[in-house]
């Protein structure tokens, strides 16, 4: 009985250490900023250089909405260099989707040939949703960036 309540109590300490990280790391503003209605990015990893130079670039997605995801495309973007005009954006379409409700994908993509330090400056607060196509026609296109 003892070793029962010391495991419930760890569990119950470890939900609240989990929510409070949550709380500190994203903010409505980030989660706004990187997320799409009915779309949520729950990872971002990066592994390269292959043996060509070539990096991957992946992002963990689920479908918090009701209807079907057809296609998403995002970015990658380094601190302060939103506008695509700046070499640190990368832009990626995935079409061909076909996420349900409820469901998650991860997406890769190839990055050709990039330093070191925009490999390793890919993670999660450095990527978002830029549009998104339903597989009924409708869509959702981010507003422009204001300066």
């Amino acid at each position: 009985m003892k070793r029962f309540s010391i495991t419930v109590m760890c569990i119950a300490l470890s939900a609240i250490l989990a929510h409070a990280q949550k709380a500190q790391n994203d903010t409505d503003e980030q989660l706004k900023a990187r997320n799409a209605p009915g779309v949520f990015i729950f990872s971002a990893s990066a592994f390269g250089p292959d043996k060509n130079g070539d990096s991957h670039f992946t992002i963990e997605v689920g479908n918090i909405g009701t209807k079907t995801i057809a296609a998403i495309e995002w970015e990658y973007y380094r601190s302060g260099e939103r506008q695509s005009h700046y070499a640190g954006v990368e832009k990626f379409h995935n079409d061909k989707l076909k996420l349900r409700p409820e469901q998650r994908a991860k997406l890769t993509q190839p990055v050709h040939r990039y330093s070191d330090d925009f490999v390793k400056g890919f993670n999660l607060n450095s990527v978002r949703i830029i549009s998104v196509e339903f597989a009924d026609g409708s869509s959702w296109q981010r507003p422009a960036d204001t300066k």
